[in-house]
């Protein structure tokens, strides 16, 4: 039987699962997580903003974003989590701070792993701010049985 996006087959019985959407956004326009001025749906989070601001919401160049939401992993096993930002990144998965990067900094990757189960879907927050130079932020996953790839969509859900 073929696999589709949406079903997974167990014993050759296929199964429906939940198809993401991505994760809630809130942007903000201060390096302190307030002074919201946007939420939306992020389908990814994969952005080099350069030397500009996320959608034109604010004439500051120091602002912040926090995503936030579900994770399902593809695999179970032990799933690296890995950030490339360029300022300060915090992640959380399952309630664990996995990542901690909290500073000014250039393009710098930072990883972490945690244990998941396949098909189930954990809290997730993920946190970014902007003070100088260049902007980017992205989020990615890896494990022995999954290549390197940015989170994608359908793995991600806003709760």
């Amino acid at each position: 039987m073929k696999n589709t996006d949406n079903t997974n087959e167990m014993n050759g019985i296929p199964t429906t699962q939940e198809v993401g959407t991505g994760l809630k956004a809130e942007y903000f326009g201060n390096i302190n997580l307030s002074d919201l001025k946007k939420t939306t749906i992020d389908k990814v989070v994969n952005f080099d903003w350069g030397t500009t601001v996320p959608n034109g919401l604010f004439n500051n160049v120091k602002y912040s974003a926090r995503w936030t939401g579900k994770v399902m992993s593809k695999v179970s096993g032990v799933i690296t989590f890995t950030t490339v930002s360029d300022d300060g990144v915090r992640l959380w998965v399952d309630g664990k701070l996995i990542i901690d990067d909290w500073n000014v900094h250039a393009p710098t990757p930072n990883s972490g792993n945690l244990k998941l189960d396949a098909g189930t879907k954990y809290d997730i927050k993920l946190e970014y701010f902007q003070k100088a130079g260049g902007a980017m932020v992205s989020l990615s996953w890896s494990a022995p049985n999954l290549t390197k790839e940015i989170v994608p969509t359908k793995q991600l859900f806003p709760k």
